[in-house]
């Protein structure tokens, strides 16, 4: 728990508290919202951001790394996505080192491909992460996100 006032004094109650196995089980859906909205249903996960701040690297959405999905030569992630003409999100995989890359959405569905790079091979295991975000300050709207793929 942080508090994100400066200078701030007090003291905070915790009432009640839950522990989960399973992170998914905690939020309800696969991605995890910081800052933002989640919605799922069968076919897509809509990540709602409202009024991206400057600093935009603070709302994002966090997706658990489906560790049954990687395989030995997998090198990249690809991300099956569709979000608003012109609006920048960037895609971030995570793991005892991160890589990343960004995307300028055309407002129709596609694809973005994240390589893995220094990520693959032996430390594939040590993937744990991915993460998206909106790199526009000011943009209130949903990036809705397909499939991810491990290839």
């Amino acid at each position: 728990m942080f508090c994100m006032t400066a200078g701030s004094t007090g003291s905070i109650t915790i009432h009640s508290y839950a522990f989960y196995e399973n992170g998914d089980d905690a939020y309800d859906t696969k991605w995890r919202p910081e800052g933002t909205t989640v919605v799922e249903d069968a076919t897509s996960s809509k990540i709602t951001f409202t009024d991206v701040p400057d600093a935009w690297w603070g709302e994002n959405a966090q997706h658990g790394v489906e560790g049954s999905k990687l395989a030995s030569n997998t090198t990249k992630i690809v991300f099956t996505f569709k979000g608003p003409k012109d609006i920048e999100f960037l895609f971030k995989a995570q793991g005892f080192g991160s890589t990343e890359g960004s995307i300028v959405a055309t407002g129709e569905k596609q694809t973005f491909e994240v390589e893995l790079g220094d990520l693959a091979g032996d430390h594939l295991a040590d993937l744990y992460l991915l993460v998206v975000f909106c790199k526009t300050p000011k943009f209130t709207g949903t990036l809705e996100i397909f499939s991810i793929e491990y290839k």
